[in-house]
């Protein structure tokens, strides 16, 4: 990940600094996996500029996804983002659940993307309700 990992690092700071122009996050097909999509969800939690997450192909599974909703439903800095893109992540039944958790306490997400999530009837059933 050498130079990502610097852009990643970067990436984090500005996002603590509530930069303006920071509004879009595009880690799609990057190895990031939890722990680092972890990192990038407590900073956003000093964020309100943030529009856009595209998570695409990084191999975030139902954890990951626990870390995205909470940082949507986050109250000390309201989260902003209108659009969020899980394409092609192991997210399955349980991620479907924490998703829709998030979901209900977000006023700001208008555009939810998670095709090829593997979220069964159950995952599908919570993000409907």
């Amino acid at each position: 990940m050498g130079n990502k990992l610097s852009t990643y690092n970067k990436t984090l700071a500005d996002l603590e600094k509530n930069d303006p122009g920071l509004t879009e996050l595009d880690y799609k097909d990057n190895d990031l996996g939890d722990n680092r999509i972890r990192k990038i969800c407590e900073s956003m939690r000093h964020n309100n500029t943030l529009l856009k997450l595209d998570l695409t192909n990084t191999g975030c599974t139902s954890i990951g996804v626990r870390y995205v909703s909470d940082a949507l439903t986050n109250v000390v800095v309201v989260c902003n983002i209108h659009t969020l893109v899980l394409d092609n992540n192991p997210i399955g039944p349980d991620g479907g659940k924490y998703l829709a958790q998030g979901l209900k306490g977000s006023g700001s997400l208008m555009t939810l993307k998670a095709n090829n999530c593997g979220l069964g009837d159950d995952g599908a059933i919570a993000l409907c309700r």
